[in-house]
C-alpha cells in the first residue's frame, strides 16, 4: 500500500492480504484504469522482490562457506541468533567470525567448534568489567583454541565497509 501511495494511489488494506477498493460513484474510466494500472505495477514489483527472498537455511547454505569470514551484528534483542544458530546447524567450520563486541551467539558458535578465529574490539561480561584473552577465566582443564584478536573498532568496521563494496561490486 506504502509504494501505491508514492506512485499515486490511496488503498485500504483490508486483512494481511486484501485490498479494499471502494471508488466514489462518479469515477471515470481514466481513473479506474490509472488505479489498476498502478496496483498491477506494484503487484509486480512484489513479485521480483518475492524472487529474491530464500529462506535462512538456505541463505546460509549458498553464501556461507568453510573459511569465511562472518559478521552477525545488532544491540541486545536484535542479534540474530537464528543465524548464529543455522551456521551451527549446517556444520560451518574455520569460520572468521567479526564482531565489535562479541556476544552469547558467538559463545555457542565458538563452543560448537564453527570458529577457527575471533575479531573484535571490545569484549566484556554485560554489566561487568571489560575481558581481555590474558585476564578472561577459562575452566579447569579447557582447551585453549587460540582464536582471539583484539582490533581497533575504527579498523574493524573500515575493512568491513570495503567488503561491502568488494561484495556489491561482485552482485
Amino acid at each position: 500500500m506504502g509504494r501505491a501511495f508514492q506512485k499515486g494511489l490511496l488503498l485500504l488494506g483490508c486483512g494481511k492480504s486484501s485490498l479494499r477498493l471502494a471508488p466514489p460513484l462518479v469515477v471515470d474510466e481514466y481513473d479506474v484504469d490509472t488505479a489498476l494500472r498502478i496496483i498491477d505495477e506494484c503487484l509486480r514489483e512484489m513479485s521480483d522482490l518475492q524472487s529474491r527472498v530464500m529462506s535462512l537455511q538456505d541463505a546460509v547454505a549458498r553464501f556461507v562457506r568453510d573459511g569465511d569470514v562472518v559478521v552477525i551484528e545488532g544491540f541486545t534483542h536484535l542479534i540474530s541468533f537464528a543465524a548464529g544458530h543455522e551456521i551451527i546447524r549446517q556444520r560451518r567450520r574455520d569460520l572468521t567470525l567479526c564482531r565489535l563486541t562479541p556476544d552469547l551467539i558467538y559463545d555457542q558458535m565458538i563452543a560448537a567448534g564453527c570458529a577457527s578465529k575471533l575479531v573484535f574490539s571490545w569484549a566484556a561480561i554485560p554489566g561487568s568489567a571489560r575481558c581481555t584473552r590474558s585476564g578472561a577465566r577459562r575452566r579447569p582443564g579447557a582447551r585453549d583454541r587460540g582464536i582471539l584478536a583484539l582490533r581497533d573498532g575504527g579498523a574493524i568496521l573500515g575493512r568491513r565497509g570495503a567488503a561491502a563494496v568488494l561484495d556489491a561490486a561482485r552482485l
